[in-house]
């Protein structure tokens, strides 16, 4: 990528800059007159300490055969005596020399912090520091400081305001420089130095070792050098220059070289140029629209906001966009894109969407991370290898061909992987988990139960705790096992409790014997042979003629289209033939068996079977077969459910000797009960419902229907409409409902019930019990000791033969007790022996 040509020029005019050294600044220290020198020394402490007043003074401190003396004055003493030193000048041009002041010439000097204290005034001080850890407090002039080779704490202007331009010189070891106000060359030297310029326009070079710099405040210039350094600009437009590693805290459009070194860089606000130079570099851009250069090494690259372009270069780099429509590259090597947002990600090799459209070139890898909603990030795009990592919503992670890394983390998740080796976690929640092409490590994780597909090779499918499932289609055969799945390769299981195996157009073999799972089995196409074990399983054929088998357990298996044979074995089974001539054997158990459409055979087993049709058109049942849309022969079937269609159709069960459910539909349907207690649900439609001989329930449902009970204690239900209801033999229970109704008990002793509307009501023979309900009823008791009570209408009773009790219960009732001994209870009645009814509907 061609730099522009502003920054080319920058560079050269940096090369082009000389270094100033700090000794030459530092002018040779001669033998000058002592002024005004005052000394003490505090036997009790070893405390030697000099002060000056306010003239320029020299102070150059010499050992001598272990005594200690200053240059030009006369005063002495012995070395070893000496703990602590301090020397404070006053505000003139002052010179201090203490490079004499080591470990061997001062051999019992302490190492307690501040045991050596320079303090100068205003004046343009020139200071060499000792060979022990100097605290160096500089005034306001112009200065010349040079630490030695201690651990050093230097302050260029001790004062607040103090404005000298200094030259500090931090020497060896590990110093902490202050330059304050002014105009400030910093040097560090070897060792590890904090370096602070305070105000001013400074220029900061940290040396050898590992450097932390800060220009503070104004335009600084600031140079790492060798070590990894982190430099801070400041606050105003900073330049750092090669070997460093800086951090502009600034707004500005800054120009940053990170040089050699493993530098950290941050342009912060502006449209910024970063380059990172050799070494393993973290950049950033921040806000503005920045160009960041990784250069040789192992960069992280970040533009954060704005129209960014980003070049890792040389190295394997980490390249992230941010927001923003970046321009992104990775340079030469094997390189990552990556993002994270609570936001959808679309990434294809030349293109990212989300956080902004983001052109890529050269980029092997990506990782992208959503964040606390449900986010789809789809890298099917993309051929390089992704780690895909969802958040706390339920996420559709979606990744290519290559070797790939999907975790859902929380949430019901979906994660698809494509071709390649590939991990993946599904996290908490019931997540869905596919593996595609290639040997794939799929794990399901968390408790709620999950969904894991394997794909084509040999794959790892861990369930984790939960009720997991292993799921696979494939045009194969699949032979599955408690801890291996046969089929688009050998799979290992680890915490599958359950599997759904489908098979293709060819004819297919499936075979789950071995587990005592619930499976479910759909051979799909072609002539498939299907084989469940012991648990509760589901099994279809799907097209073509299959063999279809279960073992223990209640299962549901359906032939569907082809002539099919489905063997239940134990268990209370649903077998289903579908289309085509079909052979059903149950087995044990109480099962359904339906024939559907077709010529079938139908072989309940032992137990209480049932056959379960639904037949659009007529149907006839008898003891060993069953009549309509086709023949089913009936083995060990005990006992019937037929549901009709929309037409006008007849069910007729008279033939059969175990009990039947009767549904017709929306026509008018003719429903015939046979010899056991049966159920006739009529529906829609006019229809006519006739129970048998057996205790029957029937229920007319809507329309104008007629039910007749026959024989047996049977219960009959008019529902809506005008409904006839004839109990029949035995004692019988009628509700007319809704609609004016005629209802006759026939023999027994019947309860006999109007419901809502203007209804008839008939005992006939036995002791019945008539209730008229609302509406303005009708009643005849007949023969027996019969109850009537009238309801809350205009009622008619008439108690007939038998000692009767008749009571109108509200409205203007007539009452005729009729022969017996009868009871009248009600005071409001008219009492009518003379009464008669029409003969037209008595006699029903």
């Amino acid at each position: 990528m061609q730099l522009p040509s502003w920054l080319t020029l920058s560079r050269r005019a940096r090369r082009n800059r000389r270094r100033l050294p700090l000794v030459p600044a530092i002018e040779s220290l001669e033998d000058r007159t002592l002024l005004s020198l005052l000394w003490a020394y505090d036997s009790g402490t070893g405390h030697l300490e000099f002060t000056t007043d306010d003239d320029a003074t020299t102070i150059v401190v010499q050992v001598s055969d272990g005594v200690v003396g200053v240059a030009g004055w006369g005063e002495t003493v012995s070395a070893e005596l000496v703990n602590t030193m301090s020397i404070t000048t006053g505000g003139g041009d002052d010179a201090i020399d203490l490079s004499n002041v080591t470990e061997l010439t001062f051999p019992s000097f302490s190492s307690e912090p501040d045991s050596l204290v320079i303090t100068t005034g205003s004046g343009h001080d020139t200071i060499i520091g000792s060979g022990f850890d100097d605290t160096i407090e500089a005034g306001n002039g112009i200065d010349a400081i040079s630490g030695g080779p201690g651990d050093d704490l230097i302050y260029g202007d001790r004062n607040d305001g103090g404005s000298g331009d200094d030259l500090i010189y931090g020497n060896d070891g590990d110093d902490r420089i202050f330059g304050g106000n002014g105009d400030d060359l910093i040097y560090g030297n070897t060792g590890e130095d904090s370096l602070l310029g305070g105000g001013g326009n400074d220029r900061i070079e940290g040396g050898t070792g590992r450097d932390l710099a800060h220009g503070g405040l104004d335009d600084d210039t600031i140079l790492g050098e060798a070590g990894n350094d982190t430099l801070h600009g400041g606050v105003s437009d900073d330049e750092c220059l090669p070997d460093t590693s800086c951090v502009l805290d600034t707004a500005g459009a800054d120009v940053i070289d990170g040089g050699s070194g493993h530098d950290s860089i941050s342009g912060n606000g502006g449209d910024d140029v970063l380059l990172g130079g050799t070494g393993d570099d973290a950049v950033s851009g921040d806000d503005g629209n920045d160009h960041i250069e990784g250069g040789n090494g192992q960069d992280s690259l970040d533009g954060l906001a704005g129209n960014d372009s980003i070049d890792g270069q040389a190295g394997f780099d980490s390249v992230t966009g941010g927001a923003g429509d970046d321009w992104l590259i990775g340079g030469n090597d094997l390189d990552v894109i990556s993002e994270t947002a609570d936001i959808d990600f679309t990434l294809s090799d030349s293109l990212l969407t989300g956080l902004g459209d983001d052109l890529l070139l050269g980029f092997e890898y990506a990782q992208l991370t959503g964040g606390a909603d449900g986010n789809r990030i789809d890298t099917t795009g993309f051929t390089g290898d992704v780690t895909l990592v969802g958040g706390a919503g339920s996420d559709t992670l979606m990744a290519g061909p290559g070797s790939d890394v999907l975790n859902g983390n929380s949430g019901d998740d979906v994660l698809a992987a494509g071709d390649g080796q590939d991990t993946l976690r599904g996290g908490g929640g019931s997540d869905t988990l596919d593996g595609s092409l290639g040997n794939d490590f799929v794990r399901g994780q968390g408790s709620s139960g999950d969904v894991l597909q394997g794909g084509p090779g040999l794959d790892t499918l861990d369930g984790g705790s939960g009720y997991d499932r292993v799921y696979e289609w494939a045009d194969t055969d699949f032979t599955l096992e408690t801890d291996s799945l046969d089929g688009l390769g050998i799979d290992q299981l680890i915490g599958i409790e359950s599997a759904q195996l489908i098979g293709g157009t060819s004819p297919n073999v499936i075979d789950t014997v071995a587990v005592d799972w619930a499976v479910t089995i759909n051979g799909s196409g072609g002539n498939d042979t299907l084989r469940s074990g012991s648990g509760a399983d589901r099994i279809f054929g799907g097209g073509g003629s299959d063999l279809i088998s279960s073992g223990h357990g209640s299962d549901v298996l359906r032939g569907q289209a082809g002539h099919d044979t489905l063997d239940a074995g134990d268990g209370n089974d649903q077998l289903d033939g579908g289309t085509g001539n079909d052979l059903l054997e149950a087995g044990d158990g109480d099962d359904r068996l339906r024939g559907h459409s077709g010529n079938d055979q139908l072989d309940g087993g032992s137990g209480v079977d049932r056959v379960d049709e639904l037949i659009d058109g007529d149907a006839v049942l008898i003891d060993g077969e069953l009549q309509g849309a086709g023949i089913r022969n009936l083995v060990s079937v005990e006992t019937a459910r037929i549901k009709t269609g929309d037409g006008d159709d007849i069910l007729d069960a008279s033939g059969f000797s175990g009990s039947v459910t009767l549904i017709g539909g929306s026509g008018n349907d003719t429903l015939r009960g046979g010899t056991a207690a049966d159920q006739l649900h009529g529906r829609s439609g006019q229809d006519l419902l006739e129970g048998g001989s057996g205790a029957d329930w029937l229920s007319g449902g809507g329309g104008n229907d007629s039910l007749r009970g026959i024989a047996g204690n049977d219960t009959l239900i008019g529902g809506t409409g005008n409904d006839l209801l004839d109990g029949g033999d035995d004692d019988d229970s009628l509700l007319g409902r809704t609609g004016d109704d005629s209802l006759n008990g026939g023999d027994g002793d019947d309860r006999i019930d109007g419901g809502i509307g203007n209804d008839q009501l008939v005992g006939l023979f036995g002791d019945d019990v008539l209730i008229g309900g609302s509406g303005t009823d009708s009643m005849i008791g007949g023969t027996g000791n019969d109850r009537l009570l009238g309801g809350s209408g205009d009622d008619v009773a008439l108690g007939d033969e038998g000692d009767d009790t008749l009571r109108g219960q509200g409205g203007n009732d007539t009452i005729a007790a009729g022969d017996g001994q009868d009871v009248v209870d009600d005071e409001t009645a008219i009492i009518d022996e003379l009464y008669e009814f029409l003969p037209d509907w008595i006699d029903t």
